[in-house]
């Protein structure tokens, strides 16, 4: 019985492929250093990766039931 769980995944595993999602290039995450200058390609809002964390982290609270 086990022999047959493991069987049935690995080809449940090999039979699937990657999901490729293409991003357009002016919704890319480019990191920034310190003291680099920054020259955007577009305009819009450009955050600070703290801030940011704290924007995800409130919308996962949200999300939840």
């Amino acid at each position: 019985m086990a022999l047959l769980s493991m069987v049935a995944l690995s080809l449940g595993c090999a039979c699937s492929t990657p999901r490729v999602v293409v991003i357009p290039a002016d919704r890319q995450v480019l990191p920034v250093s310190a003291g680099q200058v920054f020259h955007p390609p577009v305009n819009g809002w450009f955050v600070p990766q703290a801030r940011m964390q704290e924007m995800l982290h409130a919308l996962e609270r949200k999300a939840e039931p």
